[in-house]
């Protein structure tokens, strides 16, 4: 767990964030005491990395979910979802925990084009790895989770990184946005920080929101947010969910009670988690 080895980051931009990020890390680092996950370069920048935790070596071909760390499109390394991985492994299935290049040194379209990098990287090396090609999902805390739904579901994303657009078999955003258009953000505000950090331009707002590509082929969408999540979270998970509702994609969306942004992510570290059942689910649904 160097930071040195990745893209510099600026300090935390709250005490709550340092302390989420502190907690990931801990949480994290008991898991790695345990397990030796192989690290691969999917690209060449230093953040083009991801973790790969096969668990037992168990033989044949497993479902695997790759998983992407949050932290605003400005901050957060592979090792802040180290500590999913039991979870992952109890239900049968791979973890892949990739980093990305990050704002505002890099802004959109390039997150977006890492993370469907990644995700193409998987498929295209699934059975080296032990996981069966036709049972990957992506998901991801905050901004991860953002960007690996709008890589799933912007058409031609990952075709052009040399997959099938249609590989994913479901998402599993926690606490995450799928709609940038804030008109008018306050200043100093989280609506006013995605312009700042993450587009380029402020038109792509639009462009850069998942919700502006739903259709009769996306995957199961799966969504949880914290009951104290940010109110421009919450707002989104209920537009989403109104929107694939409203065209029949199946979906659902969970308020975790008594959780803010951060504790919900940090929930996962019990392997116990009501949502690995939900995974679980969707991996053997997919057999």
């Amino acid at each position: 767990m160097d930071p040195d080895q990745f893209q510099p980051q600026a300090p935390a931009r709250s005490p709550r964030v340092a302390e989420y990020a502190e907690e990931a890390a801990r949480l994290s680092r008991a898991v790695l005491e345990q397990w030796s996950p192989q690290r691969v370069r999917y690209g060449p920048h230093q953040n083009q990395m991801l973790d790969i935790f096969s668990g037992d070596g168990k033989s044949g071909l497993r479902p695997a979910l790759v998983f992407f760390h949050g932290g605003a499109w400005s901050a957060g390394y592979l090792w802040w979802s180290s500590f999913m991985a039991p979870g992952i492994e109890k239900i049968g299935g791979i973890l892949v925990t990739p980093t990305y290049r990050l704002g505002p040194e890099y802004r959109f379209p390039t997150p977006l084009e890492d993370v469907a990098q990644a995700i193409a990287w998987v498929w295209n090396n699934a059975g080296d790895i032990g996981v069966d090609r036709q049972r990957i999902f992506v998901g991801g805390h905050s901004a991860g989770g953002h960007l690996s739904t709008l890589a799933t579901l912007k058409p031609g994303t990952l075709s052009r990184e040399g997959a099938p657009d249609d590989l994913v078999r479901g998402c599993f955003a926690l606490s995450s946005s799928f709609n940038l258009h804030y008109p008018n953000p306050a200043p100093g505000s989280g609506e006013e920080r995605t312009y700042k950090t993450l587009l380029a331009r402020a038109e792509d707002d639009r462009i850069a929101s998942p919700i502006e590509y739903l259709s009769r082929d996306c995957p199961p969408m799966h969504m949880a947010c914290g009951a104290r999540d940010f109110e421009r979270i919450i707002r989104t998970n209920h537009e989403m969910a109104d929107a694939l509702a409203a065209r029949n994609i199946e979906a659902s969306l969970e308020i975790w009670e008594n959780m803010d942004h951060f504790d919900t992510h940090l929930a996962l570290a019990d392997p116990r988690h009501h949502w690995y059942q939900e995974i679980g689910a969707a991996f053997a649904r997919n057999t």
